[in-house]
C-alpha cells in the first residue's frame, strides 16, 4: 500500500502465491483485493509458462505506471 503511494524509482513486481479457493491448504487467502483497493494492477497467470512471460510484462507496466 505504502509503495503504491509514494511511488517507486524503477520497476516493483509483487509476488504473491495464494490459495483463493483453499486447494491446497487449510486458509483460504486471496490477496487480490490489496491491488485492487491500492488501485494497482493485478496480474494473475493461470499456469507457470504465463507467469514467467507475464514478469517482462509486470516489470514494463510498473516503470509505466
Amino acid at each position: 500500500m505504502n509503495s503504491a503511494m509514494t511511488g517507486i524509482n524503477g520497476g516493483l513486481i509483487v509476488a504473491v502465491a495464494d490459495d483463493p479457493v483453499m486447494h491446497s491448504s487449510q486458509n483460504e487467502q486471496d490477496s487480490r483485493f490489496f491491488g485492487k483497493f491500492a488501485m494497482l494492477p493485478v496480474l494473475e497467470p493461470s499456469n507457470q509458462q504465463e507467469a514467467y512471460d507475464m514478469v517482462h510484462y509486470g516489470f514494463d507496466l510498473s516503470r509505466k505506471v
